[in-house]
């Protein structure tokens, strides 16, 4: 059996006729894949070079990185992403493993994927938001595939932040609720009331040292004509 009949041949690169940057590559007269001009000669693909399993499968990997890499930087350029929402993008577009950590390890090079930034920005927007406490933003933040090393560092970094007022955040739920507890009982008030403030997460003894002053705002709310 004449074994050299059975290897596959470059046979022919031709560019693209929408870009001259990219180059099609055909083994054997047929077309296999696409590939930007520099990663043609980074490969050493050229006509009569054999094309075996190994050059193949470096092609390919290459080919998908360039699909990958580019689908991430349309998603990155309409919102940030933590590094686990874009891997799992990637995934969900038909990427493997290989070809996502690779895009991955680029983009964090490139400063494109930044988890401390990503989570600090996460928090500013929270605060702009319906008030929150530290855990119902920890939640948010694990959520987004965030590690706790780093989730931990984002919260203390946020309690030692001199703007961050987690008591004020709490009586100022406290006061978009009152006119709506307007028509309950006081005992079913302040039972919701408490409610509402541990599942927006905030510490225990926030919670208690906002129900402390509940009788003021009420007072306040009162003479406001909200209550």
């Amino acid at each position: 059996m004449d074994t050299q009949n059975s290897i596959e041949i470059i046979s022919d690169l031709k560019e693209t006729k929408n870009d001259p940057l990219r180059v099609s590559v055909y083994v054997d007269g047929a077309y296999v894949l696409t590939l930007a001009r520099e990663e043609v000669s980074r490969l050493g693909l050229a006509v009569g070079v054999a094309w075996e399993a190994p050059l193949a499968d470096r092609a390919r990997v290459v080919q998908g990185f360039g699909k990958a890499y580019k689908q991430a930087l349309n998603r990155l350029g309409r919102r940030m992403m933590s590094q686990t929402m874009v891997c799992d993008k990637l995934k969900a577009l038909g990427h493997g493993r290989e070809v996502i950590d690779a895009v991955v390890e680029r983009l964090i090079e490139l400063g494109l994927i930044d988890d401390l930034k990503f989570g600090r920005a996460m928090i500013h927007h929270s605060h702009l938001g319906k008030p929150s406490g530290p855990a119902m933003i920890k939640q948010r933040l694990w959520g987004k595939g965030l590690k706790s090393e780093l989730i931990d560092q984002l919260i203390q970094e946020m309690k030692d932040q001199e703007e961050y007022d987690q008591l004020e955040m709490a009586l100022r739920l406290i006061r978009s609720r009152l006119r709506g507890l307007k028509r309950h009982d006081l005992v079913t008030r302040r039972r919701r009331l408490y409610g509402a403030l541990s599942r927006r997460g905030f510490d225990s003894d926030i919670v208690q040292q906002a129900m402390a002053m509940l009788s003021e705002l009420e007072a306040q709310a009162q003479e406001e004509g909200l209550l």
